[in-house]
């Protein structure tokens, strides 16, 4: 053990005693040795057991740890309550016959947490990493910019980082991927669940990183529907594609990428494919969106999967209510006349991704003119916050 950390430089020898380094006592250290050199937890683990646009800071975590132990010991401690939650389907290797009952989205989970414990500046003692567990996402937040560009991060090369030390010992345990590949596993892994890409934020400015992965399908039922309806023949690719312009204001190549694909050059085959159907719009030489008229035909279908249950997409109803929503005011008042809604549930049930200005600026409008209002009128910026009709715009009851 002492050649191991004599050789890797985590101790070293000076007047005839061995001194731990820096490096040693994050990684091996006892908890109030790495308290002394970090001042801060090197991690913040909280479950929340609600979905993330229903939380508010000021509600109670359901369950918490707060890790001050080196990073070794932090990385089993969080494993140990990550299985405690994780799903363990059973499974049997076809070559090997050999059972195989990890969690589906473990190789994920393991690189981006692992992620979060080797990149983060450990001299920042006044903020501390954390893992917020909520029931449609996981967040993972890091003190400490990452060094190469979110394009670069997909990029299958090794980058500069923050505490090289750290990560060699981490890969020589093989506790990680192999180097450069981090970020590439959880976006593959991601992406072989079928759901959204994960949404990466690298804030060199305020020096922070964080990644989410989002437990949401990326094609629904409604998008497999449309699909058929669009005549164009995709590969499963373009059609992935496709499905992320039709859900986001416009999208990038790095966006592409996050779909599985390996290079930049990949990605801007899809996208000039998807153009030269008609199906995607040049913003520029990396960005591009959805026209305008595939997007409202798609912003219908969803309607009408909400309305209409599996009506077809391009099919006609026998008959059409005389009350069916055309505008995008009239669609907004349609959804809230079931139950009160938040921001993000309206744009969902619209079809869209990301709640739009254009949706702001209709709430606005709606609350202006006294036909919805808020049901925390005294938070209008709450998380909680949610409109329904006003009184006078409620349907008078039988």
């Amino acid at each position: 053990m002492r050649q191991f950390l004599l050789n890797w430089n985590f101790i070293v020898e000076q007047g005839g005693r061995l001194l731990p380094t820096r490096a040693g006592v994050l990684l091996f250290g006892r908890a109030q040795y790495v308290r002394q050199l970090l001042p801060r937890p090197v991690l913040d683990y909280q479950r929340i057991d609600t979905l993330f646009e229903r939380w508010s800071p000021e509600e109670r975590w359901h369950d918490r740890y707060v890790f001050e132990e080196n990073i070794f010991h932090t990385w089993q401690g969080l494993v140990a309550r990550y299985m405690r939650i994780a799903e363990h389907p059973f499974s049997l290797d076809p070559a090997t016959l050999r059972r195989n009952d990890d969690p589906p989205d473990y190789v994920a989970f393991r690189e981006a947490a692992i992620n979060l414990l080797i990149h983060q500046d450990y001299g920042d003692h006044g903020r501390k990493a954390s893992i917020k567990l909520f029931t449609d996402r996981t967040i993972f937040w890091n003190p400490g910019d990452a060094f190469a560009t979110e394009a670069e991060l997909l990029d299958p090369t090794e980058k500069e980082v923050r505490n090289p030390a750290i990560v060699k010992a981490f890969r020589r345990i093989g506790l990680s991927d192999q180097a450069g590949t981090g970020i590439r596993a959880i976006f593959r892994n991601w992406h072989e669940l079928g759901r959204t890409p994960p949404q990466l934020t690298n804030d060199k400015a305020r020096k922070q990183f964080e990644l989410v992965l989002i437990k949401k399908a990326l094609v629904t039922e409604t998008m497999q529907r449309f699909r058929q309806t669009i005549g164009a023949g995709l590969t499963p690719e373009q059609a992935d594609a496709l499905t992320l312009a039709l859900e986001m204001p416009q999208i990038t190549l790095t966006d592409i990428r996050g779909l599985g694909i390996t290079t930049t050059q990949q990605a801007k085959a899809i996208a000039d494919h998807l153009i030269g159907q008609q199906l995607l719009e040049s913003l520029s030489d990396t960005h591009f969106q959805a026209p305008e008229g595939l997007r409202e035909r798609f912003a219908a279908a969803a309607e009408m999967t909400i309305g209409q249950g599996t009506l077809r997409v391009g099919a006609q109803p026998e008959s059409q209510p005389e009350s069916q929503p055309e505008s995008l005011p009239e669609r907004v008042l349609h959804l809230l006349q079931t139950a009160p809604l938040g921001k993000s549930e309206i744009s969902r049930a619209l079809g869209q991704r990301k709640v739009s200005g254009q949706l702001n600026k209709t709430i606005r409008d709606l609350l202006a003119k006294q036909r919805i209002e808020m049901t925390l009128p005294d938070m209008p910026q709450s998380r909680l916050q949610k409109y329904r009709l006003a009184e006078s715009n409620k349907e008078p009851k039988a």
